[in-house]
């Protein structure tokens, strides 16, 4: 069994601390110059720079314009009070009777 003496671990465990504030000094500075370029960039840039992100927002939000759509179509269809009296026998929760002529 080989036995380090408490001097020598500590000073490998002062290393490995060492090397992890390095790497933590490098790490701030590199979000640093990140968000300093990331501010000065505008809207249109990073979208002429990326455009497969607008495409994948639009492509996104296509599915829930056409859900509300299709909620209101079908809302307007049911209110009409014409589309009640043809599809009345087969809404039973819509009895709706013609008004007298």
């Amino acid at each position: 069994m080989m036995v380090t003496s408490p001097s020598r671990s500590a000073s490998v465990m002062d290393e490995k601390h060492d090397l992890q504030l390095v790497e933590h000094a490098e790490e701030l500075a590199l979000a640093e110059q990140a968000e300093q370029t990331e501010h000065t960039e505008t809207v249109w840039s990073i979208i002429k720079r990326n455009p497969l992100i607008l495409l994948i927002v639009a492509y996104a939000n296509l599915g829930s314009f056409m859900f509300g759509f299709d909620n209101l179509a079908l809302s307007i269809a049911l209110s009409m009070p014409s589309f009640g009296y043809e599809r009345a026998p087969e809404m039973p929760w819509q009895r709706l009777t013609k008004p007298a002529a």
